[in-house]
């Protein structure tokens, strides 16, 4: 920002004549900086849209009832995670990772529990079970084998079902709903709590498969609402560096003023009729002819406020280069030649 503004100072576009250098000293090496800066960005944008792109792609069965002549039947079609939508019946089999919030309808096991590894949530390595809230009866197809239930079963337990539960949130421990059956005469409710949940991103195990009901998908789902920016990371030399620059500013502004007051007072005391008409009517009485002013803004020659901050913003000008614009500059090649050697070691 510092150098930013320097540079819109000596642009006569903006202010013209007042700086004492020419602009290309400071936009030029600044234009270098933010050219290495956008490339690195881009580099790793382009990496996550990468990383985001091999996700989206990865594929679950998605479980559709189809009729058939003689009775329905349950056929189970591979789709894209980014194809999966709110509703949707998944299989999910072992060793896969659930691809959004899940709510657990039946599994291999003979009481209907599944074993999920939440490491991608919060670290833990440990097992937990998570149980059906009991909306699918087993039959012989659910006792532990490979295959899904009936579709009989399927449609029973879905026909005129209606799921209420909470609005999308980041608690990972914390799941609200209730399961409202409708097939009878008379609704029953079944509470759904996170122990119901195959949360995206857990890795299911020990257990064969798990049918589950979508509820959350992409950045509705828990693991997507912890999701947080991409930290800035900065060196410690980099924050040293930074801290040494805003001393040398302030020592900076501290000469430019010293300057500036001396400047003034030569005025004062060199050029007395300068001091005493500050209009420019008695310019052309210098003593120092070769310093007559042109009366034209900024090249204004007096003892006011505005002469004075106009030379303070000249010597800040003037001084720019104590604090070096090539030191970010070779810092910046520094840093893209570590990364480089850092890939290498991969």
């Amino acid at each position: 920002m510092y150098f930013l503004v320097i540079g819109c100072v000596q642009l006569d576009v903006f202010f013209p004549g007042l700086s004492p250098t020419h602009w290309s000293t400071t936009i030029g090496p600044l234009l270098i900086v933010l050219t290495i800066n956008a490339l690195k960005e881009m580099v790793d944008d382009y990496g996550r849209h990468k990383s985001d792109a091999m996700v989206n792609a990865r594929e679950v069965d998605v479980v559709r009832v189809c009729d058939g002549t003689s009775k329905s039947s349950l056929t189970a079609h591979t789709t894209s995670w980014r194809q999966i939508r709110v509703g949707d019946l998944v299989r999910i089999k072992s060793g896969s990772e659930i691809p959004a919030d899940v709510l657990l309808l039946d599994s291999s096991d003979a009481a209907k529990i599944a074993y999920v590894e939440t490491a991608n949530l919060d670290g833990e390595t440990n097992l937990k079970v998570k149980s059906s809230p009991g909306v699918i009866t087993h039959d012989a197809n659910g006792s532990g084998g490979t295959a899904l239930p009936s579709a009989e079963k399927v449609t029973e337990a879905l026909k005129n079902a209606r799921l209420e539960c909470e609005t999308p949130n980041n608690q990972l421990y914390k799941f609200e709903g209730k399961w409202l059956d409708n097939n009878s005469s008379t609704t029953t409710t079944l509470p759904l709590s996170v122990d119901n949940m195959l949360l995206r991103g857990s890795t299911l195990r020990n257990t064969k498969w798990a049918l589950g009901l979508v509820i959350f998908t992409g950045g509705d789902s828990k693991l997507m609402r912890n999701a947080t920016a991409a930290p800035v990371k900065k060196s410690r030399l980099e924050k040293h560096m930074n801290l040494l620059v805003l001393a040398v500013g302030v020592f900076q502004t501290l000469v430019g003023l010293i300057l500036a007051g001396f400047q003034r007072e030569w005025v004062w005391g060199q050029n007395l009729e300068v001091a005493a008409d500050v209009d420019g009517s008695l310019s052309q009485q210098m003593r120092h002819w070769y310093l007559t002013p042109s009366n034209v803004w900024p090249d204004v020659e007096g003892a006011n406020a505005s002469t004075f901050f106009t030379q303070f913003v000249r010597f800040i000008v003037l001084l720019n280069a104590l604090i070096p614009i090539s030191l970010y500059v070779t810092l910046e090649f520094v840093k893209v030649v570590q990364c480089a050697w850092i890939n290498f070691d991969r």
